[in-house]
Parts: C-alpha cells; structure tokens; sequence
C-alpha cells in the first residue's frame, strides 16, 4: 500500500479518494510497526508480563493526547496519522528490549 498508493486510490475507490494518498501512505508504515508491536504485546502476555503491556499502552496514551491536539491544530486529519506513527516508531525499539530482557530472563 505505500509504493502504489494511487493505484489503490484510484482504481479501488475512485477518482473521489485521490487526496487520502498521503493518509494511505502514512497507515501504511503505521500498519507494520504495529503487527510487530502486537507480537511483542502477546509474547510478553503470554511469559506473564501484562502490567507492563498496560504501562507501555499508558505511556503511549499520554504521548498520543499531548501530540493528537498539536499535530491536528498544525496538519489536520494527516497530522493525527502522523502522530500515531511517530509515537509507534518511538515506543517500539524500547517495547522490542524489554521482550527481549524478559524472555531472556524468564527461561523460555
């Protein structure tokens, strides 16, 4: 979806979609750190960590209420996507070292 957007637009939706393009485009990138965020969140459930999926998701709320307002006042509709992306590739290096340590730690 990010390397043929308005083809996607275009030919799926109609001529009407053509300016979601940069939306598309922003999800897209938003989409895939997101499944591998999902894994992380189901290994560390699954070892017996839930506290910190919901400390990682409490972290990423508060970072999402305080740039969702700047980002919709500045860009709109696309700065709300943008910050969700950008919040996403923020957390998730740290989320990934934290599963990591835990597995490690936890013998599985």
């Amino acid at each position: 979806m990010f390397i043929f957007p308005d083809s996607i637009a275009s030919g799926i939706l109609g001529a009407k979609w053509i300016q979601t393009i940069p939306i598309i485009k922003v999800f897209s990138v938003y989409g895939a750190i997101k499944a591998f965020s999902s894994i992380n969140d189901a290994m560390l459930n699954a070892i017996g960590y839930p506290s910190i999926i919901t400390n990682i998701q409490i972290f990423k709320l508060i970072l999402l209420l305080i740039g969702t307002y700047y980002f919709y006042i500045k860009w709109q509709l696309i700065g709300i996507v943008i910050i969700f992306t950008v919040v996403e590739l923020l957390v998730f290096p740290f989320e990934l070292l934290i599963t990591i340590k835990k597995i490690r730690f936890s013998g599985v």
